[in-house]
């Protein structure tokens, strides 16, 4: 009788037992972050789609991406431990450094490139600015301080001979505050760099009869010269309303960054994925198409290759051609 009894007993603790267990696969889900910048930006938009494309094609992770005040801010948040991945480039890396302790740089390590960006500056149609030589005493808008944008247009004015100072005023905002204060007149230029087409800069053309102003060609080999981490750029015609012909400008890619210790496996899948679904990507946005095995390793000269990425590059053949300048991180 008493080993009869057992049995059932025994058989519905078992069942009690897997029924309020917690989910195993839902426990094993890793959850990572991918840290990009302020809405109305290419990285914002991107991020997103990289997060998305992780999460359906990488097993067992989770990713979200969330809104930060840009590159700068990006990477001091990932050496605090705060973030898993970011997005940011290797003149942000370099600007950063310059003040930080040398063996910090050593820490970074990127997966893949994508996003060919371009310094912007858009004036009303009707304005006197020709030139961003003429911006002096004129009412400058540019992002939050320290965005790669907000970087590129005080490299951008320095060539030219100018600083913020000759400015009649200078207002840093998100892209999408700056977007208002220029069409609603608070500010006479709106300076911003990042992939092409930016959605806030779309916005202020659509809503108004708008030019954008293009480098010289001499200030722009002089901006290149002193500072190598920028690469030659271009506005393409049609790009915007408006725009009817290619415009010169400067830029950079945005590399997606991880720090040394990150796991081998998750960098290769990371990569993979999101090489192998570049469509998925462009159907987000046209800067998606960017992210491809054929550029992926462009525009990095800082930031040493993650282990986890060269063993796809290496996979694929993709590794013995990459520029030169790339540098591997074990």
């Amino acid at each position: 009788m008493r080993a009869r009894f057992l049995i059932p007993v025994c058989l519905f603790v078992t069942a009690a037992l897997i029924f309020f267990a917690p989910d195993r696969a839902a426990a094993q889900v890793k959850r990572i972050s991918i840290l990009t910048a302020s809405t109305g930006g290419v990285w914002y938009i991107v991020g997103a789609g990289l997060a998305k494309i992780i999460s359906t094609h990488v097993p067992n992770v989770e990713a979200t991406s969330e809104v930060t005040g840009g590159g700068l801010e990006n990477i001091r948040l990932l050496l605090r431990g705060k973030a898993d991945f970011i997005m940011t480039t290797d003149a942000q890396i370099l600007n950063l450094m310059k003040d930080e302790e040398p063996r910090k740089k050593s820490d970074f390590r990127a997966l893949f490139t994508g996003i060919a960006s371009a310094f912007q500056v858009v004036v009303k149609e009707d304005s006197l600015i020709k030139s961003i030589a003429d911006l002096k005493g004129q009412r400058l808008g540019t992002p939050s301080l320290n965005d790669g944008g907000e970087i590129m247009a005080r490299v951008a004015l320095e060539v030219y001979g100018l600083t913020y100072k000759d400015g009649k005023s200078v207002k840093h905002l998100s892209l999408g505050e700056l977007a208002n204060a220029f069409k609603d007149g608070f500010v006479d230029a709106f300076l911003a760099g990042g992939g092409v087409p930016m959605s806030s800069v779309v916005d202020v053309t659509l809503a108004r009869k708008c030019r954008m102003i293009p480098l010289e060609e001499d200030k722009l080999q002089k901006l290149l010269e002193k500072y190598p981490e920028y690469t030659r750029s271009a506005i393409r015609k049609g790009a915007y309303k408006g725009v009817d012909r290619d415009l010169l400008s400067f830029g950079t890619r945005t590399a997606l960054v991880t720090l040394s210790t990150t796991s081998d496996d998750l960098v290769y899948q990371i990569t993979k994925a999101v090489l192998e679904n570049t469509n998925e990507l462009a159907a987000i946005h046209p800067q998606g198409q960017t992210y491809n095995i054929q550029e992926a390793l462009l525009g990095i000269r800082t930031i040493p290759i993650h282990s986890g990425a060269i063993r796809y590059y290496k996979e694929k053949g993709a590794w013995e051609k990459r520029p030169a300048g790339v540098l591997a991180g074990w």
